[in-house]
């Protein structure tokens, strides 16, 4: 099946090892967002996450940008 832009809830970026935690990985997920809203032009917010090796990074973006939290272990919190 074909998954469109338009149908899509929450975007994430998966990465092996957290040596790939760094802008290049951030802006990537941005662009994932930035098709998001522009297949969808009511939609207000999106939710995503980035995960690097065992760590993960929980993202925000509205219409003026996105906000991410801490890096966190997935195993330990």
């Amino acid at each position: 099946p074909v998954v469109h832009w338009s149908d899509i809830h929450v975007v994430g970026e998966i990465k092996r090892t957290d040596k790939n935690d760094n802008v290049n990985t951030d802006l990537e997920l941005a662009g994932y967002v930035r098709e998001i809203f522009g297949n969808q032009p009511t939609r207000r917010f999106v939710f995503g996450f980035t995960i690097y090796g065992a760590s993960i990074r929980i993202w925000l973006f509205d219409r003026s940008g996105g906000i991410g939290s801490h890096a966190f272990s997935i195993h330990k919190d």
